[in-house]
């Protein structure tokens, strides 16, 4: 007992455990206090050492262990005699963490702070304002910054990082441009109606929609059953008319079927694909290609600028979990669309993916919005300001002009069943009027006209239906140099005039 006493008062000085006793005064008392306790614990290892070293037949590890520890509290007296206390009176005796993830360093937690994202109290503090939850490693603010530049998280290899701050989009062209460039596009969309252009409009704003984009390494095996066809020759049976017998007899023929041969088949594939989902704004949650290939088209140094210089001011959004996992299962599936397979049939796709986050950045993608209202519906017109991508939502007449096609041709669909009618019948009486082989066959060919007066029917149908679009965009071609002449916008260029053809 002695022993383990004394070992575990060794082990407290010398902070191999946690010393609940130690009291949190001023330097000098700590120092007094260290003082007299090493002189209690010389005494106790005296006593000891007597008690322990006339018994002849005590391990001698139980010595040599009384022995390193006491070397190591000469070196702890020496240390502490030596070296001076930097930390000041006013300060706490418990010492600041610095969290560094590259090294094995304790961060500190914070349980009042609850993620937004999953509800998790487990917070790591990354510095006096943001924090990172440790269960879905969503950023979590500790204390609103005021005035202050965004930090971003940056995650790489579920770890995080602080890194630069977030980006924004630069805008290559105003409000008025964009609305001219929505008007043509609404009134040259084939389906919208002729009265498009008699929409309230309302004034353009702008959105400020957030976007996470990583750029993910992919590693992952795949594996599959291919088939590929072949031709094969077999025997089969028929009953064919014997002209001269006058009645069907069984005959032995020679056939060919197409067969299908499996064969396991495997691969791997390795690639980096950026990819993004929204976590802010109207694209949250969403995995829209078109911003993969805004971003994978544009260089941020040059199209884009750094939100400290942008002179923008709002609050940021972390990305979730589910976002997290969006932009993974994205680019995975990108790393599987790039795999293609021989053969000519495949089933039974089986694949296994790892990924590696090597870099994730933050980006702002200003967007104009410009709602209109036609009739009692309420629409959009919507675009980002990099570069004009039209999107948003539009009136559709289509059903009107179906309708409409459908009227004008019905003439020929008419025709079209009649003569249907009339071959169908001739195909079932030719067998029953000619007793012979040729009766089918008559049969038979009696189809060939009511097959192309389906085809005629159709045709004709397409071409009534692209008529009364083209009819509709010089409609709405005419109003539309109209509505800009009377606004005072710029005349339409070749390649615009050409947006009101029928393709």
């Amino acid at each position: 007992m002695a022993n383990d006493n004394l070992d575990d008062m060794l082990d407290r000085a010398l902070g191999l455990k946690p010393n609940h006793m130690v009291s949190s005064s001023s330097d000098s008392n700590d120092k007094k206090n260290i003082e007299d306790k090493i002189k209690a614990l010389l005494d106790v290892i005296a006593k000891e050492k007597e008690a322990v070293m006339p018994d002849a037949t005590a391990p001698n590890n139980t010595t040599q262990v009384l022995e390193d520890k006491l070397k190591k509290l000469l070196m702890l007296i020496s240390q502490n005699n030596e070296t001076p206390n930097p930390r000041s009176k006013s300060e706490p005796t418990t010492p600041n963490v610095v969290v560094n993830l590259s090294q094995n360093v304790a961060p500190q937690t914070k349980s009042n702070i609850a993620c937004e994202s999953c509800g998790s109290t487990a917070i790591q503090i990354l510095n006096d304002t943001f924090g990172m939850c440790k269960h879905c490693g969503a950023k979590v603010i500790i204390k609103k910054p005021v005035n202050t530049p965004p930090v971003k998280i940056n995650i790489v290899n579920n770890k995080a990082e602080i890194d630069s701050p977030y980006y924004v989009m630069k805008t290559y062209y105003d409000e008025a441009e964009f609305k001219r460039k929505s008007l043509i596009h609404l009134a040259s969309i084939k389906d919208t109606p002729s009265n498009i252009l008699d929409s309230e409009f309302e004034e353009v704003y702008i959105n400020y929609p957030q976007f996470m984009f990583c750029t993910i390494h992919v590693d992952g095996s795949y594996s599959a059953s291919i088939g590929y066809d072949r031709k094969e020759q077999y025997e089969a049976y028929e009953n064919k008319w014997d002209p001269d017998l006058k009645k069907n007899i069984r005959q032995r023929v020679i056939k060919e079927r197409t067969v299908t041969d499996w064969r396991p088949y495997s691969g791997t594939v390795s690639t980096n694909e950026t990819v993004s989902v929204g976590i802010k704004g109207p694209f949250a949650h969403g995995a829209d290609e078109y911003f993969d290939d805004l971003v994978a088209s544009c260089n941020l140094e040059v199209d884009a600028t750094e939100f400290t210089e942008s002179g923008l001011a709002m609050e940021f959004a972390s990305p979730s979990a589910s976002a997290s996992e969006a932009v993974i299962n994205k680019a995975k599936s990108k790393a599987m669309g790039q795999v293609r397979f021989p053969g000519d049939h495949v089933k039974e796709v089986r694949s296994n993916f790892s990924h590696q986050i090597l870099d994730t950045k933050f980006c702002i993608a200003p967007e104009y919005v410009m709602p209109y209202k036609i009739g009692n519906e309420n629409f959009e017109a919507r675009s980002f300001t990099t570069r004009f991508e039209p999107m948003g939502s539009f009136p559709s007449i289509e059903k009107r002009v179906t309708k409409n096609a459908d009227k004008q041709s019905r003439k020929y669909g008419l025709m079209s069943i009649l003569l249907s009618l009339f071959s169908m019948g001739l195909a079932v009486a030719f067998p029953f009027i000619v007793m012979n082989v040729f009766g089918i066959v008559l049969g038979i060919l009696s189809m060939i006209p009511s097959i192309i007066g389906y085809i005629l029917y159709k045709k004709l149908r397409a071409k009534k239906e692209k008529s009364i679009y083209q009819m509709l965009l010089g409609t709405k071609l005419s109003n539309l140099e109209n509505y800009l002449t009377d606004n005072g916008m710029a005349p339409l260029t070749a390649e615009e005039r050409a947006l009101f053809e029928v393709k």
